[in-house]
């Protein structure tokens, strides 16, 4: 099949930007379609570079704001060939994403909790996010699990969400255990290795979702392999994907009641811990990668 993939492509120091629309492009690639990037930064910014009849499929795939603070969804202005689009920020854009629902014959929402805004579409389907295991490896020294990194306890995330980690940061403080919370770099700069570096070098990670979403951050920390505390909130439909107590240790996502506990959990039961940490990843291999999602969206679509 012939797919152009509209996404925003940023640079920094001379090298392309990482991202997971990256990651779909290379997938995409892998199973054998010929795939044309289109899109601020790619080369091919503008519809007008592009003749729409040489293809078989238009996919948008949400990149999130560019400097200037503009999306970059197109699908409303192509009128000869299918098109499908990959939503992965409908709680922060939800009246957008459905009127933007309609233009698209296949829609793909990452956010179970938004569900609702497609429910009148004819094809629309839960496309949860995944990782990329070529950036978010299982990082051991010669494959043990076991290996002792520097730093107790690590959340990494966006420099105005890192709030998120203060009751962690205060439990930490008071047990005097070790821990390392930051932002790896902004959107438009390199993040990858670098982020699964840093959560490499923790010896568990830390997660709590800010708008009832099933965040990047999940699949990333049980790619690595860390034994991984989680907030629990049931409406974000995380217990579609993972259970608690056997692919991460979950704690109250309102109250943050059980945090604590979860971390000294951790710390004393450090076999158990990696038992649980070696699921989550075995889950995230066979189940929850981009390489997936690609194939399931690909079915769908029939290609």
């Amino acid at each position: 099949m012939k797919i152009i993939v509209n996404h925003r492509l940023n640079y920094h120091n001379g090298k392309p930007v990482e991202t997971y629309s990256r990651s779909y492009i290379h997938y995409l690639k892998n199973i054998g379609h010929d795939v044309t990037e289109m899109g601020e930064g790619t080369g091919l910014p503008y519809l007008a570079d592009v003749r729409q009849r040489n293809y078989d499929l238009f996919l948008d795939i949400d990149s999130g704001r560019n400097s200037k603070g503009e999306l970059c969804f197109i699908g409303d202005q192509i009128n000869k060939i299918k098109k499908a689009v990959i939503f992965t920020d409908s709680h922060g854009h939800p009246s957008m994403h459905k009127r933007l629902a309609s233009s698209y014959e296949h829609v793909f929402y990452a956010v179970w909790a938004c569900r609702d805004l497609f429910v009148n579409h004819k094809s629309a389907h839960f496309l949860p996010n995944a990782t990329d295991l070529r950036w978010f490896p299982r990082w051991d020294i010669d494959g043990d699990i076991n290996w002792n990194p520097i730093t107790d306890f690590g959340f990494f995330g966006s420099k105005g969400g890192l709030d998120r980690a203060d009751r962690l940061k205060e439990i930490c403080d008071k047990m005097r255990w070790s821990y390392d919370v930051r932002q790896l770099n902004n959107a438009f700069k390199q993040k990858w290795p670098y982020t699964a570096l840093a959560m490499s070098n923790c010896k568990f990670l830390f997660n709590h979702g800010q708008k009832h979403d099933i965040n990047l951050r999940i699949f990333e920390s049980m790619a690595v392999g860390r034994p991984f505390i989680c907030d629990y909130d049931k409406t974000s439909g995380i217990d579609k994907l993972f259970n608690p107590n056997v692919h991460f240790v979950p704690y109250d996502s309102y109250t943050y009641n059980g945090l604590e506990d979860a971390m000294m959990w951790v710390t004393e039961n450090r076999n158990d811990a990696v038992e649980m940490a070696k699921s989550a990843y075995n889950l995230i291999a066979t189940k929850h990668t981009v390489e997936h999602r690609v194939q399931s969206m690909m079915e769908i679509i029939g290609g």
